[in-house]
């Protein structure tokens, strides 16, 4: 419209100029058509001569014609009918009466629900073209075997890359264990392409093995942001197949620990600062319920040492109980081997049955600021698990 309607023009001779166009474009529908851009436009809709002449065309062009089995005409309005018109044999399906067409108007929900399903399994690879535009890309062989198939699974063609890769993953190469868990539960992990010497044995560091990954499609790389995550469930259910096992679920577990007790953290922060007390804060604060069937005790004198928090389950509470130690710029690790060592699962002797030792650290230099947890099942004969 705003050819017609520009800024150097009137209303007036916009639309003229709309008119005369429309007149045009009709005159190439129906030839001979005498029409002039000076009488008025609704005119021209109302020469029951030409639809006349329009229906009967129709009519003859397709009424008893043994080579055309069907005619399936799409148009925005009814067509318009002049006394007894001969079409009849016309079957007519409008909005308002869509009968059995209903379904082919348009996209259904159901139809959309699947596509979106498909954009969950296929799709996340975003890429940056020469324009700096992001496209957005799906596994072409996936999408082709769902919708042969039509079933919505994994169709990843596996790479023996993977494995291998897999091994330095297992190994807990340059903390590669801990990294993947964040991939997996949605997040992302910033890296350096650059280092890649592109070949499978020169690994230098964990940016490698994940630069790798990406040449092999089993992960995205954010070029803006230069970050890498998994791209789709396709993906994912790779991942957790070489994750099945007892020592990553151990890990997954104190993943998500460390999570609750970060997302705490943050509410936490808005009160105090980056230090114990603030660590201190967030578990009592995260473990607020859990005061109807746990007495929450600090700072308890063991001895040789100062429990930070000490969770007592109430009676008739079978739960186990728990003693956790807070660790500001520091590590997990420590926090447990303090706990071991200064004894201070003397204080719970009457659940050293069922007693989970705690260790939680946070470090606000490490790249990512994230909180880091180490859990272990007391053990009388001081095999922790």
């Amino acid at each position: 419209m705003t050819d017609y309607f520009s800024s150097e023009d009137t209303i007036d001779n916009g639309i003229k100029e709309l008119k005369k166009d429309i007149i045009e474009n009709v005159k190439m529908t129906i030839k001979n058509l005498n029409y002039s851009p000076d009488e008025e436009i609704y005119n021209l809709f109302n020469d029951l001569k030409s639809i006349e002449e329009y229906l009967n065309f129709l009519n003859i062009f397709i009424k008893d014609k043994n080579y055309i089995a069907l005619v399936y005409m799409t148009g925005i309005l009814p067509i318009k009918k002049i006394g007894f018109s001969s079409m009849n044999n016309f079957i007519e399906l409008a909005m308002v009466d869509p009968s059995w067409m209903a379904k082919y108007i348009g996209f259904t929900d159901e139809e959309v629900q699947k596509l979106c399903e498909k954009e969950k399994w296929y799709n996340g690879y975003n890429l940056i073209d020469d324009e700096n535009n992001r496209v957005s890309m799906y596994t072409p062989f996936s999408v082709i075997n769902a919708l042969d198939n039509k079933s919505i699974r994994n169709y990843w063609n596996k790479s023996s890359s993977f494995e291998y890769l897999s091994n330095y993953i297992h190994m807990n190469y340059d903390g590669l264990k801990n990294d993947t868990i964040l991939l997996m539960e949605k997040g992302t992990i910033k890296i350096d392409v650059k280092t890649y010497h592109n070949d499978m044995t020169s690994f230098k560091w964990k940016d490698d093995v994940f630069t790798l990954l990406v040449h092999l499609d089993y992960l995205c790389y954010d070029e803006i942001n230069k970050e890498v995550s998994i791209p789709n469930n396709e993906i994912l259910e790779e991942f957790e197949i070489y994750t099945n096992s007892k020592d990553w679920s151990d890990l997954f577990r104190d993943f998500q620990l460390a999570k609750l007790v970060e997302e705490a953290h943050d509410e936490a922060d808005k009160k105090t600062n980056n230090n114990e007390a603030s660590l201190k804060y967030t578990i009592k604060l995260a473990y607020y319920a859990a005061r109807i069937n746990y007495t929450i005790l600090d700072d308890v004198d063991s001895g040789k040492g100062y429990t930070d928090v000490i969770l007592n389950p109430k009676r008739n509470c079978k739960d186990s109980a728990f003693i956790v130690e807070l660790k500001y710029m520091n590590s997990s690790e420590s926090g447990m081997n303090q706990i071991i060592e200064r004894n201070y699962s003397s204080r719970l002797v009457y659940y050293k049955d069922n007693l989970l030792l705690v260790a939680i650290n946070y470090d606000k230099e490490s790249k990512n600021k994230k909180h880091t947890c180490t859990i272990k099942k007391y053990d009388k004969n001081k095999k922790f698990k």
